[in-house]
């Protein structure tokens, strides 16, 4: 199981952030894993989006 932080998140919905080309080359590795966040990233991830 591969919990899923703020910061992978966020790069990959915001294009101008700096773990944006991190998010995208690890994402096709984390296809097959079973993934899990919590409401504490959740609320992170909206908060940077405003």
């Amino acid at each position: 199981m591969i919990f899923l932080d703020t910061n992978y998140i966020n790069g990959l919905i915001i294009k101008r952030d700096s773990y944006n080309d991190f998010s995208r080359n690890i994402k096709p590795f984390l296809e097959k894993e079973t993934k899990a966040t919590n409401i504490t990233v959740l609320v992170e991830v909206l908060n940077s989006l405003n």
